[in-house]
């Protein structure tokens, strides 16, 4: 006996199949945007984890308060004039840039920067480089001759192969007008002389890793140099800077270099610059997470495994 099909239930499997079908999308897309979303939590995580982990470790009140402003004369600057022409760096002149930067060392309040600083400037011992930077306002290394365009307050010196280098971003100090800009400009010329002082005091090894952002990678590895040890050199060079650096503003009762200045010389110290270092945005990112581990470790945090490599 043949059957005919019954449209009424026919359309009402037909129905019933489609909404089937609709419950699988449905239940398709929502299990992908719950992997997509697992997976951008996990990231987040991922590179959250470095700054909770610093968060965590929190620093009691502060064991000093500063006394009343100490501050140096602030001397007048004048403004740097804009160029067009090919040796311009940043749209600004080169040679107003050497100008300002001469007057700021002339009126330092210490007799380091004010004499030794601008002597080695002048007879180039030092090297003087401007570059626009992202985020550091100053940087001293020993460079090759090949990658920088030094800017002398001297000519005629002597292009070694190596050459202690101060590299200042110049819109930083082609804009330096204000009282806080200037203390800050003098802290911050200090805290990279103190740097010389390390290199020219070091050993061979020390003087290489002042160098060591400009070495190939067969050269790293021909002198053992790893990024741990790079790490480790940095610190304790830091360490010293910012001690130094710190014990000046502290004496001037200012506090543009930030709060954590006012833990110098206590048992607090090493914890309060690895949370600077942690949430300084002037440091290289990358260099900051390479090095995380490494900074906890000698901090003395109390878990530095929990700091991605």
């Amino acid at each position: 006996m043949s059957r005919t099909r019954n449209p009424v239930i026919e359309k009402k499997r037909d129905g019933a199949n489609l909404l089937i079908l609709i419950i699988v999308v449905v239940l398709i897309a929502m299990i992908g945007l719950t992997i997509f979303a697992t997976k951008e939590v996990r990231e987040r995580k991922k590179k959250s984890d470095n700054q909770d982990n610093s968060e965590k470790w929190t620093l009691p009140a502060t064991p000093i308060t500063l006394g009343p402003p100490n501050l140096p004369p602030i001397p007048q600057l004048l403004g740097v004039a804009r160029s067009q022409a090919k040796d311009a760096i940043a749209g600004y002149d080169n040679g107003s840039l050497t100008l300002k930067l001469k007057a700021v060392i002339e009126s330092h309040p210490l007799a380091i920067i004010r004499e030794e600083l601008h002597r080695k400037l002048e007879s180039g011992e030092i090297f003087l480089n401007f570059q626009p930077a992202q985020g550091a306002l100053a940087q001293f290394q020993a460079a090759p001759s090949v990658a920088t365009e030094a800017v002398h307050l001297k000519k005629g010196v002597e292009i070694k192969p190596i050459n202690p280098t101060l590299t200042l971003d110049p819109v930083w100090l082609a804009e330096l007008s204000k009282p806080d800009q200037i203390i800050l400009a003098f802290l911050v010329l200090y805290h990279e002389y103190i740097h010389f002082q390390q290199f020219e005091m070091g050993d061979e090894k020390i003087k290489l890793y002042f160098s060591a952002a400009f070495l190939t990678e067969s050269q790293r590895l021909e002198e053992r140099i790893d990024q741990a040890q790079s790490c480790r050199h940095m610190w304790m060079t830091e360490l010293e800077a910012y001690a130094k650096e710190c014990r000046i503003a502290n004496q001037w009762g200012t506090d543009v270099l930030g709060d954590f200045c006012l833990y110098v010389d206590s048992a607090l110290w090493m914890q309060a610059v690895f949370l600077m270092f942690s949430n300084n945005e002037s440091l290289d990112p990358k260099f900051r997470l390479a090095c995380a581990r490494v900074f906890a470790q000698l901090a003395g945090h109390p878990h530095p495994e929990l700091f991605n490599l």
